[in-house]
């Protein structure tokens, strides 16, 4: 247990949260651990909502040479799990694509 809250610990106070936290909503919580190399960019985390539900997100994207839009990817489907996660469960989410 000891062990358990001080990894949440660390990972509850990451101070890069330009990557999952951009798609969350005021109010929820991220525990998340980044990392970045030249090829790859990726966040992974536990995302505790208001409404109480939780879930784990986790997003490993390989990019050529330090893409920004690695990072974009990653923003826009933490913002699609979350709006997932938030729709009622007797309702139908739809995924529409961009214009």
């Amino acid at each position: 247990m000891r062990s358990r809250d001080r990894l949440l610990h660390i990972m509850s106070n990451v101070k890069k949260d330009t990557l999952l936290p951009q798609g969350l909503e005021s109010g929820a919580l991220i525990a998340h651990k980044t990392g970045d190399i030249k090829s790859v960019l990726a966040d992974v985390g536990m995302v505790d909502m208001p409404s109480g539900k939780r879930y784990i997100a986790s997003m490993l994207v390989k990019r050529p040479d330090n893409a920004q839009n690695a990072q974009e990817f990653i923003q826009k489907a933490s913002k699609i799990a979350y709006q997932y996660f938030k729709t009622p469960q007797n309702q139908s989410f739809k995924l529409e694509k961009p214009e």
